[in-house]
């Protein structure tokens, strides 16, 4: 009787926290404007660069974040990037905002690229737009293929 209660309760426990992390992955997924399948997914290729599924939620509610500060006020950390980059690619914030999370991402990646921005402003770039996030460079390369 004992163990069967023990059974019982143990149960109850996993059960509680499996609802737990559900509705913490599709909080972190509505942040990040992706399907609960694409947060999943984007944790797991993250996790292969020792980038934990919760940090790239991080991640990409920073790039979110950035994106309305820099469309409400045209400040913000965003401010450099499209001042200095994305005009010499043809970039705008018009753009970026229909993008999901991790699509801006890329987009970012790429005009950087397309701009012959140097490696190490890049991640200066990268890192004004959400902390950690040039630790996701080679997940962004080649339009993001590593990543999807």
């Amino acid at each position: 009787s004992a163990g069967i209660g023990a059974v019982t309760g143990a149960t109850a426990y996993l059960i509680t926290q499996q609802a737990q992390q559900a509705r913490e992955i599709e909080k972190m997924a509505t942040v990040a404007q992706v399907s609960v399948q694409q947060i999943q997914a984007l944790g797991y290729a993250s996790e292969q660069f020792n980038i934990s599924g919760e940090n790239m939620a991080e991640i990409l509610k920073d790039v979110n974040d950035k994106l309305g500060d820099f469309t409400e006020n045209e400040g913000g950390e965003f401010a450099d990037f499209m001042e200095n980059i994305a005009p010499t690619v043809g970039l705008t914030i018009e753009k970026l905002q229909e993008l999901s999370g991790p699509d801006a991402l890329i987009a970012i990646k790429t005009a950087m690229d397309e701009a012959n921005v140097p490696m190490k402003s890049q991640i200066f770039y990268l890192e004004s737009i959400a902390n950690d996030a040039s630790a996701l460079m080679p997940l962004l390369d080649n339009q993001g293929q590593k990543l999807f």
